[in-house]
């Protein structure tokens, strides 16, 4: 008996030793073979990629700063009627100070409206040195805060008739101002005079461009996402950057962060240099899907073999030393077993009778015994189901009766308010409500927001038909979209106003507007969450209400059709407009 089992043991050891050396010991080799020629070849195309995406960024960039000289630059190319007009204005000492401000309004207005990213354009004449503005957004400038006429004077003289660029700062000196901008300066000269050092400066221009135009650039490119990116001047001054919340003064370009390498591209005309400070891994991660695909295959490959080698030397004996302990725990009252055995000689069948005798002697246990058990078990389920919104309702009734016995009135006010909150929600009825019970659930939470927020926020219901009552809605479908205006619309400001408006669109259709005055939103957000509503994939960046708009919005088209769900409108620090476009359905007519 101890020769047999030695020799068994034996077998199996040999057997497991061949699998290893024909089979994973030349897999191992080949997998570290295919690794190491992938990883070498992607992280070559990666850095030949990102060379050429920063070749991209230089040209763009260099393409912006010619736009921008190019366009200062049209005054001593030719001058046109305004220039003209101006320019004798600035000349004639006798004009008064209206007929010049109307005169550097107009000029200033073709160079504000020469390019998108143009912010706000100033004009410091040389005989006042007093500055005028222009803004796209009418922000005033405020005179005294001022101070790139000051303190870049010399320099601005030095150049004379060239562009000077400013470095990068905030526009401080507009009301409201706290953007980045970067200001091309340019002094205004005549033509008509001939052009020498010592021609008299009439005025000097400051354009003041958006740092979202170098943004831009950036954004086009996948390979520069996520990195620190800088652009420098011959004198070493920050002309942009893509960190937020920066301080410039604190902005270290030589170091480079602890994980990161640094990457310069040269910009020949103007003398700038982009530096982009990458993330280390960037390189290795374009293949860290090839990897974990080898390492995954190479794996299962391993465990395969090995598993197959186990299963092949103990497939006969392993089935019936199984069998003989499941009969064990069969004796003891364990029927939860099954014997799995995918074979068609003796063993294979012995193995499939046993498991029809567990199966059938389980089948009919559970019938008599185990069936009633699990019908009390779900009769007793569905009544605690129904008893504990019952109990918390009758519950939130006590409260509100004892608050109005201690001569609370507004604590049972709110309580009452809360409870039919609580009961709309809760009762197990048609997902379809009529337009009456989900307004009146409305009023119910804004009737809590006033309590809450001392009536500073103030609520309004215009139906314009009353047979708009009677038509049916989907449950819950208004009043998150109220809530939501009151999170992200109201509460920021601490006050405001909210309309809902229903009416009838046409046979077919009503709509439901929900019109706040809050915060509101910028253009790209709001077209955001309308693209949202339309195509799958689209990440929203605002924490919150985006999620819960588009759940609504999902759930109405899936129930009505793709013409049917949620329009946002939003103009910042104006207010916002949600429709709500629904089907006209009728009580009766739902099935």
């Amino acid at each position: 008996m101890r020769n047999f089992v030695q020799f068994k043991l034996n077998v199996f050891a040999k057997f497991t030793l061949a699998f290893i050396t024909v089979g994973i010991i030349p897999i191992a080799i080949l997998t570290y073979i295919a690794l190491t020629t992938v990883a070498n070849e992607v992280e070559n195309h990666t850095k030949i990629n990102y060379e050429q995406s920063l070749d991209y960024a230089s040209i763009r960039i260099r393409d912006l700063y010619k736009n921008y000289n190019h366009l200062t630059k049209q005054m001593y190319s030719y001058q046109s009627t305004e220039l003209r007009y101006l320019l004798g204005i600035l000349q004639d000492d006798q004009t008064d100070e209206y007929s010049v401000n109307i005169a550097i309004h107009d000029f200033l207005r073709i160079i504000l409206h020469a390019d998108p990213y143009i912010g706000n354009v100033i004009m410091v004449p040389t005989h006042d040195r007093i500055p005028r503005s222009i803004s796209r957004v009418s922000r005033v400038l405020i005179p005294n805060l001022f101070y790139l006429h000051e303190e870049y004077e010399e320099l601005i003289k030095e150049n004379y008739n060239q562009l000077t660029i400013l470095p990068l700062h905030k526009d401080t000196y507009f009301m409201g101002g706290s953007q980045y901008v970067l200001v091309f300066a340019r002094n205004l000269l005549d033509i008509a005079r001939t052009i020498t050092p010592s021609t008299p400066i009439d005025a000097t221009i400051y354009v003041s461009v958006s740092v979202q135009a170098f943004a831009d650039v950036f954004n086009e490119l996948e390979m520069l996402k996520d990195d620190y990116i800088y652009i420098l001047d011959k004198d070493q001054q920050l002309i942009y950057t893509n960190q937020k919340d920066i301080v410039l003064t604190d902005l270290d370009y030589t170091s480079v962060p602890e994980g990161f390498s640094k990457h310069v591209k040269d910009i020949s005309d103007p003398d700038w240099r982009i530096i982009a400070h990458t993330k280390d891994h960037k390189f290795v991660e374009q293949v860290s899907h090839t990897y974990a695909l080898i390492y995954g295959v190479t794996t299962v490959t391993i465990v395969a073999l090995l598993v197959f080698s186990i299963f092949f030397s103990r497939s006969v004996s392993y089935p019936i030393n199984k069998m003989t302990r499941l009969m064990k725990q069969v004796e003891l009252g364990n029927l939860n077993l099954e014997i799995s055995v995918n074979r068609t000689d003796e063993i294979g069948l012995l193995a499939n009778g046993f498991n029809k005798m567990v199966k059938n002697l389980k089948s009919h246990i559970s019938k008599v015994y185990v069936a009633q058990i699990n019908q009390k078990q779900a009769e007793l389920n569905a009544l605690r189901s129904q008893i504990q919104p019952h109990y918390l309702y009758n519950t939130l009734e006590v409260i509100r009766m004892s608050a109005i016995d201690d001569g609370n009135t507004q604590v049972a006010e709110m309580i009452n308010h809360l409870a039919n909150q609580y009961k709309y929600i809760t009762e197990h009825s048609s997902e379809l409500v009529t337009i009456r019970r989900e307004l009146e659930h409305l009023k119910n939470y804004m009737d809590l927001i006033k309590f809450r927020y001392e009536n500073n926020i103030t609520f309004s219901i215009e139906v314009k038909d009353e047979c708009i009552y009677s038509m049916l809605v989907p449950k819950l479908s208004i009043q998150p979209i109220v809530e939501n205006a009151v999170i992200h619309g109201l509460l920021p400001k601490g006050k405001g106003e909210i309309l809902v408006v229903c009416e009838q669109i046409n046979d077919q259709q009503i709509k439901v507007l929900v019109l706040d005055d809050g915060m509101g939103m910028s253009i790209g957000m709001v077209d955001q969450l309308n693209r949202s509503m339309i195509e799958k994939g689209i990440k929203i960046k605002r924490k919150g209400s985006g999620i819960g708009l588009k759940n609504i919005d999902s759930r109405l088209k899936d129930q009505f059709g793709s013409e049917y769900g949620i329009a946002i409108s939003s103009r910042e620090n104006i207010g916002t407009i949600v429709s709500i476009m629904l089907p006209i359905i009728l009580e009766g007519e739902n099935q």
